[in-house]
Order: C-alpha cells, then structure tokens, then sequence
C-alpha cells in the first residue's frame, strides 16, 4: 500500500514521429547534439526500456502485430527529470523544434 503523502511521479514522455527510419533517426541525432536524450521504441536494439515484443527473445515466435508494429515504428520515449522547471521544458521545446527542422531539411545520404 502506498503512503498517503505519496503520488505516483512520471518518469517519461511517449510520443510518437510521422517520419520514415531516416528521419527519426536524424530528429534523435540532432537532439543528442544539443543535449536532449530521446529513445526509441522503433529501433533494431532495444535501448533502456524502448523495447518491443520482436525484441522478446523469450517468445517462440514473435506476433504478426502489424498494427502494433505501425505506432512502434514512431514512438519516442523522453525521460523527465524530476526537477523538471517550466525554462527546462521551453528549453526542450526550442530543442527539439531546432533538431526537427535539421532532420526534416537534410539531405538524404546515398
């Protein structure tokens, strides 16, 4: 049982890019240059808790989920801190406007 004066705190933040594999890639790149950490759930490894049932090795054979595949493809997971202050979360937004527009703006190698 949890003590009164307690409350559930939220660690993270989900949200989910309309981009191709390239593109969340570079999003997450331009991010990690300026300092913002962003994981994702779409990704071939998993990385800290951004896994999914493909990546459940326990499984004899993994789900034909392919909807569930379709909102994994885009999700992002951002960890919050618990000193989390209202400059910070401008900070955030200014970064990830600024990576956003990099990643949508690059060319594409190849």
């Amino acid at each position: 049982m949890r003590h009164p004066h307690e409350e559930f705190v939220a660690s993270s933040i989900q949200f989910n890019l309309d981009l191709d594999r390239a593109g969340i890639e570079a999003f997450r790149r331009e991010c990690a240059l300026r300092g913002l950490h962003i994981k994702w759930f779409g990704g071939s490894e998993p990385v800290g808790f951004t896994s999914g049932f493909e990546h459940w090795h326990c499984l004899q054979q993994a789900p034909a989920l392919s909807r569930s595949l379709s909102v994994l493809a885009g999700l992002c997971d951002m960890r919050i801190p618990l000193s989390l202050t209202a400059p910070d979360c401008a900070l955030i937004g200014r970064i990830a406007e600024a990576a956003m527009m990099n990643a949508i703006t690059a060319p594409v190698a190849g």
